[in-house]
Order: C-alpha cells, then structure tokens, then sequence
C-alpha cells in the first residue's frame, strides 16, 4: 500500500464516490476503479461495496480508517519536516476558497504565484464561506480564504475590505424600493444582520421578494431590470448600472471582510507562506 493509495481511500471516504473523487485526485473513474481492485487484491479484503447511490466502506475498510489517517499524516510530516529543512519551494498547497474569490479574484493571484514557483501544486476547494470554515476546522486544508466573521485565533489575517453596495439597472431613492422587488440573496449571518441594520435604519420592508441562492444569478436578474439587490463591490466590476454603497446612519460604511485563516505550523512550509503572501499582496488591507 503507498502513500497515494492511502489518499485514494480517505478521498473515497470523504466523497462516497468514485466519479468525484476521481476528480479530486486528477485522475480518471475507470483508473481509479482499476486501482481500488489491485488494492482489493493486495490485501485480500474487499474495502468497497459499490451501489447507485455511491460507495460504501465494508466493516473491515471502516476498521482501518484511523490507521490510514494517521499514516498519511505521518506521509505529510515527512514532507513538511524535509521542505522546511531544503529550502526548497515545491510540495502542495491545499486551499480552501470562497466562491465569490475563487470567481472574482482568484485567477490573477494564481497565476502570479504559479509562474514565480512552478513546482508547487495547488489543490483547490471551493464552497459557500459558512461550509468552508468547517473543512478547514476539519483539517481538510491548510489555508482558508473566507469571507464573514469566524471563531478562530491561531492564524487569521485580514486581508481585504470591500464595500457593499444597493444595485439596480436604474437610479432610486431609498423610499422607493419598498415598492420594487428585492433579489435577496442568501448570506451568512453576519452580512444578513448587516443589511437588516441597514432596512431597519431606513424603515425598509420591501413587499416584493425573490430568494435566490448565488451571487452571479442575482445579478444577472439586476442586469435583466428584474428588482434591486444588495451585494459586495468584488461581484461589479463590469456592472453598468447603478450602485450606491450602503452607509449606516452614524457615518460608518457597511464593509464586507476577507480573511485567511491558517495553523501556524503549516507557515514553516516556504509554498504556504508564500500563497499567503501573494494573497496579502492583492488585498487591499495593510499588514
């Protein structure tokens, strides 16, 4: 059993599926499945049972599954204590990103980084911010980039604000969105009670609601002329209509935060030090 057929399983069992976790390890289903079977045959034990709705660990494959982790993470603290000790800038970076950066903003940083250091991998995951934080609790990944508030003090910078503004094809006035429709986003908890600040400050209650759950189709509906909507400055680069940041009745902007959360230890790494770095770079918030 190698090291890659130990990540095989702990991606099989992270996704109960082979298509996609065939996806994960940048390899092909009927490859992956051809492998399963060696190991199968190697160990004389049978690990998976396959079904419609994915596949399942046998009682014997789910035994083993501490052992696994433990000796891929042993695999990884070899790699890391060789890294840290080289000098050498290779290895991999697991990330974890927010939709809305991995969209808006993510190409133009990966590019730099993997023209300055070629031999580093980059593995990416991308979810909704409140879904993200959880893989990273999980150590699923070693940096996070999120948006929103989070519990966490072992590693976290801020690295970038942006506005958040009230957009519509057409101009408004505050009073008048009562009587439009509001593309409502869904959002985690703290933009959601920032705009109700915002709605409570304005004595706004819009009767006309449509609930949507992206970002790029809420603004495709703006554009469309369908209502109004309120969303971060990250998604209008390329908007022609109207936006107006939303600023609070004391003064204070509504500012929408970034953050990369990290464990400190993986900071010894030179790749994950230097992706943090090249994140920071493009951010708009000095350290």
């Amino acid at each position: 059993m190698s090291e890659q057929d130990l990540e095989l399983l702990l991606k099989l069992n992270q996704y109960k599926n082979i298509t996609k976790a065939a996806e994960r390890l940048h390899t092909t289903q009927p490859a992956l499945t051809r492998r399963v079977k060696a190991l199968e045959e190697e160990l004389g034990v049978q690990l998976l049972i396959r079904s419609r709705n994915g596949v399942i660990f046998t009682p014997l494959a789910e035994g083993i599954l501490p052992k696994i982790r433990e000796l891929s993470e042993t695999f990884q603290s070899v790699r890391t204590y060789l890294d840290i000790n080289s000098g050498y800038v290779g290895g991999t970076v697991k990330i974890g990103l927010s939709i809305n950066y991995a969209q808006y903003r993510l190409a133009k940083v990966l590019k730099e980084f993997l023209c300055q250091y070629p031999k580093v991998k980059v593995d990416i995951r991308t979810t909704q911010s409140q879904s993200l934080y959880p893989i990273f609790m999980n150590k699923e990944i070693s940096l996070a980039v999120l948006r929103g508030e989070y519990k966490w003090d072992a590693g976290c910078r801020l690295f970038n604000q942006e506005s958040v503004c009230v957009v519509s094809l057409e101009e408004f006035d505050i009073p008048s969105l009562n009587q439009r429709n509001y593309l409502r986003r869904s959002s985690e908890e703290a933009f959601r009670a920032g705009i109700q600040r915002w709605f409570d400050e304005n004595r706004l209650n819009p009767q006309n609601q449509v609930y949507i759950d992206n970002i790029t189709t809420t603004l495709e509906l703006v554009k469309a002329g369908l209502g109004w909507a309120i969303l971060p400055e990250v998604c209008l680069d390329h908007f022609q209509g109207v936006k107006k940041p939303i600023i609070y009745q004391d003064g204070t902007p509504f500012l929408r935060n970034s953050y990369i959360l990290y464990r400190k230890e993986y900071l010894e790494l030179p790749q994950v030090a230097l992706f943090v770095e090249k994140i920071i770079s493009h951010g708009n918030v000095a350290p």
